[in-house]
């Protein structure tokens, strides 16, 4: 399935949502796309997945909780 730029997946349509937050949205898609087109930050992503993704998550002693 492909998405074009007029919002629509193939056949299927496009996006459906409250007409309140179509604009965030498209601010959002447009600084996603440039956050994509950035070396520094494909890179930094990277890093943060290679470093935490799949690993086990730490367990610290909250010793104001017990």
């Amino acid at each position: 399935m492909s998405y074009s730029e007029n919002g629509f997946f193939d056949n299927f349509g496009g996006k459906y949502v409250a007409e309140v937050l179509r604009r965030p949205l498209d601010e959002l898609e447009v600084e996603f796309k440039k956050a994509m087109a950035d070396p520094a930050f494909i890179k930094e992503l990277e890093t943060i997945q290679r470093d935490y993704i799949g690993r086990e998550t730490p367990l610290l002693f909250a010793e104001t909780a017990t």
